[in-house]
């Protein structure tokens, strides 16, 4: 799985399978107005661009951390693995 938004949260790359080294997607959309595209190497995540069509707050969990962002709307925050340390 790539991405899971559940309980107020998107979770990116929660169940990526192990033969899937690297990757990407674009255009997946979330809940809350969210759309992401995410990027991985060496199963880690490379970068993920949320882009909010409606303006609102988010919750971004990766590798078991969550970070809460207020997005704007028609904005993009970009994400990347260093950012859930």
């Amino acid at each position: 799985m790539i991405l899971q938004s559940h309980n107020g949260e998107i979770h990116l790359l929660p169940a990526i399978p192990q033969s899937w080294t690297q990757g990407s997607v674009s255009g997946l959309r979330a809940r809350g107005g969210f759309t992401l595209d995410i990027s991985w190497s060496g199963g880690v995540l490379s970068s993920a661009t949320l882009t909010s069509t409606v303006g609102t707050f988010a919750r971004i969990r990766y590798n078991g951390i969550a970070i809460d962002l207020s997005v704007r709307r028609n904005d993009s925050v970009i994400l990347r693995s260093s950012d859930f340390l």
